[in-house]
């Protein structure tokens, strides 16, 4: 009888005493590319959260494109923001993950046409390659209404 109430005791006290738990936080850089307002190339910043317990890095990113104008439109601009979550998978090397989360975009089309801001959610794929450094690519799909288009992300991350 005691050794059927000994491993249940153990493993209460174990999780009623308190653990620290560290992520490892990374910061990082990317180029970037999106199909917004006929195309435009730009760069960004990162900072992120690797969650040891999860395969799972929670992403704020910022970035600035340069698009393209159409019809002799000047003045378009375009910038945003994004906070996402990355699910890796468990692999050493190379981790494939899927990535979703929230979108803001705010841009001037130029012309007559003027600025506009939203928000909305994003949906993608990527891959982080580990090699001391963070090399990373991904694609995602940005549901806006004025902004909607893809985002090609290329870069590097630095484990803080």
């Amino acid at each position: 009888m005691r050794r059927t109430l000994l491993l249940p005791a153990l493993v209460g006290l174990a999780l009623a005493i308190p653990h620290t738990v560290q992520g490892q936080f990374f910061l990082g850089g990317h180029a970037a590319f999106t199909t917004y307002q006929d195309g435009g190339a730009g760069g960004g910043a990162r900072l992120g959260l690797n969650l040891p317990v999860l395969p799972l890095d929670i992403v704020g990113v910022a970035e600035l494109f340069s698009p393209s104008c159409s019809e002799g439109r000047d003045g378009c601009s375009l910038w945003g923001a994004s906070l996402d979550a990355n699910l890796r998978l468990p692999i050493p090397l190379v981790r494939p993950y899927v990535t979703g989360g929230l979108s803001y975009r705010d841009g001037d089309r130029g012309g007559e046409l003027g600025s506009k801001s939203e928000s909305g959610l994003n949906l993608g794929l990527g891959v982080d390659l580990n090699l001391g450094v963070r090399l990373f690519a991904d694609w995602r799909y940005e549901f806006l209404d004025e902004f909607e288009g893809s985002v090609v992300r290329l870069g590097l991350n630095f484990n803080l």
